[in-house]
């Protein structure tokens, strides 16, 4: 409203019932709870057997989640993603890559382009499944077709 983006009038319409919600590094004893339903719902999504270890959690209670709750979530869903381990055990080593890279990001650093990150987890999932390009596609959430049209887009099979 200060800026003049949005009308006073539609403000005071919409913002009927407003509840403020603290963010996540205020409020440290609810990470353990959205840590362990989104590893109960990833566990289901990857047809596994999924769980935190206590070192990752204290890992996770350290970190300061500057993306909040989503932050969290992709971090899970990542580490999880990546593996191809039945039963998979989420380690303090395992969350440590993602956690240094939202800590260590500065501001004039430059970010990763897409088809880097694209390329980076292609090559991953394919070193995580041994070489395996159809359990890697599936790991990665798509078709065989599609993870060979993207090496070869990503003129990235020479690596892979």
């Amino acid at each position: 409203m200060r800026q003049e983006l949005l009308r006073e009038d539609l403000y005071f319409r919409l913002a009927t019932v407003v509840i403020e919600i603290p963010p996540l590094r205020r409020r440290p004893e609810d990470i353990l709870v959205f840590a362990q339903w989104f590893v109960a719902r990833l566990a289901e999504k990857y047809g596994r057997h999924v769980t935190i270890n206590g070192s990752a959690i204290e890992s996770l209670l350290a970190h300061s989640f500057p993306g909040n709750v989503r932050e969290l979530q992709n971090m899970l869903e990542s580490v999880t993603a990546l593996s191809c381990d039945d039963p998979q055990v989420i380690t303090e080593r395992d969350l440590r890559p993602a956690i240094t890279q939202n800590t260590a990001y500065l501001p004039d650093q430059i970010p990763l382009a897409l088809d880097e990150m694209e390329r980076l987890a292609i090559e991953r999932a394919i070193r995580l499944c041994r070489g395996n390009r159809t359990k890697a596609a599936a790991l990665l959430g798509i078709s065989r077709d599609t993870l060979y049209r993207k090496i070869r887009d990503l003129k990235a099979d020479a690596g892979l």
